[in-house]
């Protein structure tokens, strides 16, 4: 329950009450469908967020209602989420009015977490909702100012999905990875253990061997639903005997007849490089020439830069040893090194976020043989 300092925030409507702003059973839940898009942030797929499964729900299908090109969206606008449009997108078909009435009383107090810096202990932390409502099996919800700058007024830096694509995921784990994959389809994208475990929602206590199990699960539910247009693979990094990192690769899904779900850019990034049209293969046994080598590894040595160099560094620097204690001896070494293929193939993805392509190298031909 909501404390007194709360309550003002929390509607609990009867019949007497004014429903101007809220649709009655049967009038305008009735214009809602499933053909209805979710438009969101980036920035709020990496942001921490302690919603249930069905909270989720709830709050995604609010999103879709939201006319997020609208510049004159009212702030203090209601929401309305009805039972069967729960079921519609995959809640249990006895319980959609029980999941209802918790939010109720859960979603006033669940809250996104930002977090900044070098060490991640920066941090922002705001309610999704500034008031919620219930009536009659409807459940009405008012977006907190903080996040609304996220879901309204958007021209970049965002993903469109239609909202039946998610009406087969059955985790949250599974239902933020899908986001992510949206955000990165037709790219090759590198992440963290630890990165992953607070954007999909798994305790800390979960070792990184039980992530890679976890995004492995979200990859095949995600790649067994039928109205999901893309399809995700993964490889799993390790360090040592340990699971640092995750490699996934977001592709189009050919012959389904679905809406498509869409990722476009912030407006200072000019064009997405994706890698549509590569194959696995494509990145094996790669021949860089002199120039290539030089002008990437110039970029990949930028340690300090906080981007493709910094990532590169975390995986590789240590190979290097002594090497890597000065700028110039560190490209040196990543030079020398482009120059085997198959350390191309090791870092194919930071050549990829510097706009290396597969297809500007030689491919060596290499004859099968067995060692």
């Amino acid at each position: 329950m909501a404390s007194e300092n709360q309550q003002q925030e929390f509607e609990l409507l009867t019949d007497d009450d004014d429903w101007s702003d809220s649709p009655k059973a049967g009038k305008k839940n009735s214009l809602w469908n499933t053909n209805a898009v979710v438009v969101k942030s980036n920035d709020l797929l990496t942001a921490k967020t302690n919603l249930t499964l069905n909270e989720l729900r709830i709050i995604l299908v609010a999103i879709s209602k939201i006319d997020s090109m609208n510049p004159e969206v009212r702030g203090d606008a209601s929401y309305w989420v009805s039972a069967k449009e729960l079921r519609e997108i995959g809640s249990e078909r006895s319980k959609a009015y029980k999941y209802l009435q918790n939010a109720v009383n859960t979603l006033y107090n669940r809250s996104v977490i930002r977090t900044f810096g070098s060490n991640g202990k920066e941090r922002d932390e705001f309610r999704w909702i500034s008031k919620v409502s219930y009536r009659s099996g409807m459940i009405g919800l008012t977006f907190s100012q903080e996040v609304l700058p996220f879901l309204t007024r958007i021209r970049s830096n965002f993903i469109r999905y239609p909202i039946k694509q998610i009406s087969e995921l059955k985790s949250v784990s599974t239902l933020r990875f899908f986001e992510l994959c949206v955000r990165w389809r037709g790219q090759v994208k590198k992440m963290t253990i630890t990165e992953l475990k607070d954007i999909l929602n798994i305790p800390q206590k979960k070792l990184n061997g039980d992530v890679a199990r976890i995004v492995r699960e979200c990859a095949a539910k995600i790649n067994e639903a039928t109205k999901i247009d893309f399809h995700v693979e993964c490889e799993f990094v390790r360090t040592g005997r340990k699971f640092t990192h995750i490699i996934f690769s977001v592709k189009n899904r050919p012959n389904i007849l679905v809406e498509r779900t869409q990722s476009v850019p912030p407006e200072d990034v000019p064009d997405v490089r994706d890698l549509v049209g590569y194959s696995d293969d494509d990145w094996q046994n790669l021949t860089l020439s002199d120039g290539q080598r030089n002008y990437f590894a110039s970029l990949l040595s930028r340690h300090n830069d906080g981007g493709v160099g910094n990532r590169f560094a975390g995986e590789f620097i240590n190979a290097a040893g002594r090497e890597g204690y000065s700028q110039e001896s560190w490209k040196r070494w990543i030079e020398n090194r482009l120059a085997d293929p198959k350390f191309v193939y090791e870092a194919r993805v930071y050549l990829h976020d510097l706009g290396f392509k597969p297809s500007s190298a030689v491919k060596k031909n290499v004859k099968n043989t067995t060692n």
